[in-house]
């Protein structure tokens, strides 16, 4: 396929054409065939081609290094949360110091990611806030829907629902308007688990249908296999209300 073919490019560029070249080349080659080995689905050579990249362009720059460090969180996270955190942690401090916010933002939206997969929510929660806060200013809206869903999804995973849901209509709202119907899909999905958790299951039905929905406008997206699953469950138990 297409990404093994982008693989077998870096790997060709490495292996001939890097001789000559300096460490910020080196660096960067490596970077991209670290994203092109995930794409592949090759996680674990991946995750090492990006460790190199990142020891390379440690020796470049903090702007360099920030970047690689951004890629190795993204692909260590659901591995290895804690080097995850720490990675994303680094870059938003060398991003922070290079005054670049948007980096940062999308630092601490790694950072956060990491935190929720430690079940250290609470700062998670505090990550989000930091990069919603960052992206408002900076005029990103999708970024800024974003921030809103990992916010909303994690208020609700520390179980703290009814403080998750606003932030999960407002992403909604700026995934519609952005006309990005994966994210709104993941966003109305999200609100149903958290309404189900609130026992509000009239509402949990309706947002997993406009899930559905939104899932069906996107195409072959594997969430939505789930989601009849979950309609069905909520069904039944409203059957079960009224058998009563």
């Amino acid at each position: 396929g297409a990404h093994d073919r982008a693989v077998g490019l870096y790997e060709r560029a490495l292996g001939t054409g890097a001789e000559g070249h300096d460490e910020e080349w080196l660096g960067t080659a490596r970077l991209g065939l670290a994203r092109a080995l995930a794409a592949a689905g090759r996680s674990d050579r991946a995750r090492e081609e990006c460790e190199r990249a990142v020891l390379l362009l440690r020796r470049v720059g903090a702007a360099a290094e920030a970047a690689a460090l951004v890629c190795f969180a993204d692909l260590t996270v659901t591995a290895d949360p804690a080097r995850a955190a720490s990675a994303a942690a680094r870059a938003a401090r060398l991003f922070g110091d290079a005054g670049d916010q948007h980096g940062r933002g999308c630092a601490l939206l790694r950072y956060g990611a990491a935190q929720g997969f430690l079940d250290l929510t609470a700062e998670g929660v505090a990550a989000f806030t930091a990069a919603l806060a960052i992206f408002r200013d900076l005029g990103e809206r999708e970024l800024t829907a974003d921030a809103l869903w990992f916010l909303g999804v994690t208020e609700h995973a520390r179980g703290a629902g009814k403080e998750g849901l606003p932030h999960l209509m407002a992403a909604i709202e700026l995934y519609r308007e952005l006309d990005r119907p994966a994210g709104e899909a993941r966003a109305w999905d999200a609100l149903g688990s958290a309404k189900t958790a609130l026992g509000r299951k009239r509402e949990a039905l309706d947002a997993y249908r406009r899930a559905l929905d939104a899932y069906r406008r996107v195409g072959d997206d594997p969430r939505a296999r789930w989601v009849p699953y979950r309609l069905e469950s909520l069904y039944a138990d409203r059957l079960r209300g009224v058998a009563s």
